[in-house]
């Protein structure tokens, strides 16, 4: 059995079970084996959200903007990701964009 800390194996077909209850220094600590750039799929399942819900939180401006590449393929710099993390458990709630960029600065 696992504790509600510990990070679940996805099951047979990839997805998570249940969502993964974790703060943000575990997070932040998860992130530290993903690549420079995180997809929409990578975070979604780093933050225990549906794909949707991430472009839901990148449009109500609740997302650090991410960079494009070739053919609209978007992408977040896993530092970016980590600073909103830190900002966000700070704040007690997700930042804006214009918070965030105020933090940046």
């Amino acid at each position: 059995m696992q504790s509600e800390d510990s990070i679940p194996s996805p099951s047979d077909n990839g997805q998570f079970a249940r969502p993964v209850i974790v703060d943000a220094k575990q997070l932040v600590e998860m992130l530290a084996v993903v690549p420079l750039l995180v997809g929409a799929q990578q975070l979604s399942h780093l933050l225990s959200v549906s794909q949707a819900s991430i472009y839901r939180l990148l449009s109500a401006g609740k997302l650090p903007r991410p960079i494009t590449l070739s053919g609209g393929t978007v992408r977040w710099r896993r530092e970016t990701i980590e600073q909103w993390l830190v900002v966000a458990e700070q704040l007690g709630r997700l930042p804006d964009r214009d918070e965030m960029e105020a933090f940046e600065n």
